[in-house]
Order: C-alpha cells, then structure tokens, then sequence
C-alpha cells in the first residue's frame, strides 16, 4: 500500500510506501507504519519546482 500527502498547491511532499501487504479487506486507516517502510519526502520552491527530495531507509 502507498499512501500519498499533497501540499496546498497540489505538490505531492510525501509518499509512504507500507512495506507489509495490507488485506483488501482491511482498511486504509488500519495500517501500522514498520521499519521497513520507504518514505519519501519532497519540498518546493515558491513556482513550485521541487528543489529538494529524500528517501528512507536509503535504498
């Protein structure tokens, strides 16, 4: 499961990507952040370029 954060302007900032498989019964809500997981996070200058991004864990 990926879940995805959006800024004001419609800039996508962060993306989680759930490293543990989610039952399609299960909710969105339900999922427990792990160790695992893969965060990615990004920033933006003010014409919205982004100017900035990070990954953890490292890959």
């Amino acid at each position: 499961m990926t879940r995805r954060s959006y800024d004001p302007g419609g800039n996508l900032v962060r993306t989680t990507a759930y490293a543990d498989k989610v039952g399609s019964s299960s909710s969105a809500s339900s999922v427990v952040a792990g160790d695992d997981d893969r965060i990615t996070t990004r920033a933006y200058d003010a014409a919205d370029r982004r100017c900035w991004w990070s990954i953890l864990p490292a890959p």
